[in-house]
């Protein structure tokens, strides 16, 4: 008897119920994987998840946002996550659009980091982060997602009136 795997992301988001992390011995080339790979609809995933980064990564840079204002909704209407699922997935890709972004304007873009704030605010906002989080677990999907809209709506509206 085979123990029960939990559904991957891909199978609890099909109406499939094959499990993709199990290489099919009859599977004899890459090309046959892929193939699978497209039936199951890896690919529609992958290039919503590209696209997503895609916009989420420039708008970041530009505009300071970390990507997740884009991404939270991205992920909950194009990939079908819980609003908690992604919250938590955009917090560590923004981890590697922080760093890149960092160090791009560290080494080329002369002195537009000013590392005193950086190290106040990042200190105080990563305590905040850390009972945010478990906050964060403990709110249902449709207050965190009136949260963020709030949130979102405060900020734009601000931004729109003060120019």
């Amino acid at each position: 008897m085979q123990p029960t795997l939990t559904p991957t992301f891909f199978e609890s988001r099909s109406t499939r119920r094959v499990d993709p992390t199990r290489v099919d011995p009859t599977v004899n080339s890459w090309v046959e994987l892929l193939l699978r790979a497209i039936q199951l609809g890896f690919v529609k995933v992958i290039a919503i998840a590209i696209v997503i980064g895609l916009v989420a990564g420039l708008l970041g840079a530009l505009c300071g946002v970390g990507g997740g204002i884009v991404m939270v909704p991205a992920f909950v209407l194009a990939l079908g996550l819980k609003q908690q699922e992604a919250i938590a997935t955009s917090l560590a890709i923004i981890i590697v659009t922080s760093l890149v972004s960092t160090a791009n304007n560290a080494t080329k873009a002369g002195h537009l980091i000013d590392w005193k704030i950086v190290a106040m605010v990042g200190a105080a906002s990563a305590v905040a982060a850390w009972f945010g989080t478990d906050l964060m677990r403990s709110l249902s999907n449709p207050t965190l997602t009136r949260i963020f809209g709030v949130v979102m709506v405060l900020f734009g509206a601000r931004m729109l009136i003060k120019g």
